[in-house]
């Protein structure tokens, strides 16, 4: 709903094809959890990995891991993971884990980069 509602404000002000709306359910981190392996790319334990995966597999979809303000994907990967920063090591993991499985398990994420792949062939 709030992405088509601003893409419609969008296309009152401007007339264009190439502004594709995209809103994150919850948060970055979310994407991470479509292999939560890779965070072996920074070390870390096997028992924090098999915490990990429990919460991943808790979820058919990772973009819908958030129960409230204490179980944000950040503050659960944060909590397990005490070394985790954003900043430092989000892009590395999402890096590792690669676009096409984020797109295979993240459905939101997908159908967003299926538009932008789609403006291109325009």
């Amino acid at each position: 709903y709030l992405e088509t509602a601003l893409l419609d404000d969008i296309k009152k002000e401007i007339e264009t094809e190439m502004f594709i709306p995209y809103i994150q359910l919850h948060e970055f981190e979310g994407l991470l959890f479509s292999d939560v392996e890779k965070f072996s790319e920074i070390n870390v334990s096997d028992e924090s990995l098999a915490r990990l995966r429990k919460i991943a597999n808790e979820f058919q979809n990772p973009e819908l891991i958030d129960d409230g303000a204490t179980t944000s994907p950040s503050k659960r990967i944060s909590y397990i993971v005490k070394k985790y920063h954003k900043v430092d090591f989000g892009s590395l993991i999402a890096d590792k884990i690669g676009i096409e499985t984020m797109r295979t398990k993240c459905s939101h994420f997908s159908s967003w980069i299926d538009k932008l792949i789609e403006i291109t062939k325009k």
